[in-house]
């Protein structure tokens, strides 16, 4: 079993899907940030001692706009990927959180599972919507550009 991550998610499973070679989907209601102060035991599953994290806000009406920037660059990403349904932005449109918009946006978009726990690990709700801000500007620049055929 790997080792969890010291400052991780709790929530509730919603759903979850059985996938054909015995991997799970898991749909997960996230609740809280946490620190791990302390594994207590390993079998048959992980009990810990926890701390809580709070949030932070440095400024209401600066996270507040940062969220709505979340929102534009996702519906912006939804017009140009085809792929992807409306939907998806009016589920976002659905959260009032800019924390919570701020994770999902990044979940959805970033691949690497490092990046990833990196934003999981910023309690500053400020903090985790540039950093999303700035991989969604990232994001969209490449799907920006014309696309060369491979011959060249």
């Amino acid at each position: 079993k790997p080792e969890p991550r010291m400052i991780c998610g709790v929530g509730v499973i919603e759903d979850y899907e059985e996938l054909a070679d015995g991997k799970k989907n898991v749909l997960l209601r996230g609740l809280s940030r946490i620190r791990i102060d302390e594994i207590v035991e390993r079998e048959p599953y992980i009990k810990a001692r926890i701390t809580p994290l709070a949030e932070e806000i440095s400024d209401q009406t600066q996270t507040e706009t940062l969220g709505g920037e979340l929102r534009r660059l996702l519906a912006e990403v939804i017009f140009l990927r085809e792929d992807l349904s409306d939907d998806l932005l009016t589920r976002v449109g659905m959260m009032t959180h800019p924390g919570v918009v701020a994770d999902f946006v990044a979940l959805y978009f970033e691949e690497s599972a490092e990046t990833k726990q990196e934003i999981m690990e910023m309690t500053s709700i400020d903090a985790r919507a540039k950093r999303v801000r700035k991989l969604m500007n990232e994001y969209l620049r490449g799907l920006s550009k014309p696309k060369v055929p491979e011959a060249f």
